[in-house]
């Protein structure tokens, strides 16, 4: 028991536990506030159908709508950097190099079996993997899949119901990953910085995400 002046105040439990309520609701409330944003536009911009996904906030707010031409560009793949969208980018590390970001080198190859990252929501699956990197992708995720991708976007939710955990390149604890894990509830495991390079689709991984550990437990080579 805390005790200021005499008087009683909060348990240290009591104090943790409104810390990790709050966090959740805040965290909850960027969610809905987001998903509310994307429904909006989705409405005014209806007759773009799924193309709706790959125009940003400022576009739809201008009006400045990208051309179809772009759209299937950045259906290929994008990147959303310092406030610019950049399309059809397959060489992630030649394009942050061009606006000298520095990138820490990391020792890859098919030995390595133990991928280490930061916990969001503890659990603990085994399961095959199935990389994710653009929409098309999504189609192969199956029940009990284990869901790797550089960060995922509410264009995944598809794939992201179906699988029961999911683990990240890139992202922090309010990133997009974070919060639909702790919403359903799945195992995630997020800037590990080399999942998608060090795993191949099919191996069998444990993701042990109360450690923030995935595990290769067979290779499939």
């Amino acid at each position: 028991m805390l005790q200021v002046g005499g008087r009683k105040l909060f348990e240290p439990f009591d104090i943790a536990k409104a810390a990790k309520d709050a966090r959740y609701w805040n965290d909850k409330a960027l969610y809905t506030s987001g998903m509310k944003i994307f429904d909006l536009i989705k409405e005014k911009f209806s007759n773009l159908g799924n193309s709706v996904d790959y125009i940003t906030i400022e576009e739809a707010i201008s009006g400045n709508i990208p051309s179809n031409k772009e759209i299937r560009r950045r259906e290929k793949s994008w990147i959303y950097f310092n406030g610019n969208f950049y399309s059809d980018i397959r060489d992630v590390k030649k394009f942050l190099l061009n606006f000298e970001v520095v990138i820490k080198e990391e020792i890859i190859n098919r030995k390595t079996l133990i991928v280490k990252g930061v916990m969001v929501y503890e659990g603990c699956v085994t399961g095959k993997v199935k990389i994710v990197f653009t929409l098309s992708d999504v189609a192969k995720v199956e029940n009990k899949d284990i869901l790797v991708s550089p960060m995922t976007t509410p264009d995944l939710m598809s794939a992201m119901k179906k699988a029961s955990a999911f683990v990240t390149d890139e992202g922090g604890l309010l990133c997009h990953a974070a919060i639909i894990a702790r919403e359903l509830k799945k195992p995630c495991v997020i800037g590990t910085k080399i999942a998608t390079e060090v795993l191949k689709d099919g191996d069998l991984v444990e993701v042990d995400a109360n450690k923030g550990v995935v595990k290769i437990l067979k290779r499939n080579e």
